[in-house]
């Protein structure tokens, strides 16, 4: 598979893009279908069947035990070159070495990890408001005025 930013100039050039469905939204599915270096990218969709954040982490973490370290330090190479944000899955005991290698998205399925992170940047406080904090504000809001 080659680098995301390399699939940016091919519709310009004319050139056809090629894609694959995910399969089955299992961990072993991902390790299988990161394997395959025919396909610009993998398209997993999450509009056939329930919206499973937790199926799509695992099946992003079976992509990276698949994948292996030298094909995520690729990508993040890449991402960092074209000034592109690189994500990854992380836990409490690899988000302090993530965050040093550049990763600035980090998708978590533990709140402590959290807790590391943002320890690790010196950045203590969340940004913005929480989508159900702001909505307990519009129904209290709602309430009080009707």
């Amino acid at each position: 598979m080659e680098s995301p930013a390399a699939i940016v100039p091919l519709p310009e050039d004319g050139q056809p893009v090629f894609r694959i469905f995910s399969g089955e939204h299992t961990p072993g599915q991902g390790a299988v279908m990161v394997q395959n270096r025919e396909t610009d990218f993998i398209f997993y969709s999450l509009e056939r069947g329930p919206s499973d954040i937790p199926a799509m982490e695992a099946y992003m973490q079976g992509m990276v035990d698949g994948a292996g370290e030298d094909a995520i330090q690729s990508v993040l190479a890449a991402c960092r070159e074209f000034d592109v944000p690189c994500g990854i899955t992380a836990g409490v005991d690899d988000i302090g070495e993530r965050l040093e290698q550049c990763f600035r998205v980090i998708i978590v399925t533990d709140p402590e990890v959290m807790i590391v992170g943002r320890a690790a940047t010196g950045r203590n406080q969340r940004v913005g408001v929480c989508l159900w904090d702001r909505l307990e504000e519009l129904l209290y809001a709602a309430d009080y005025q009707g």
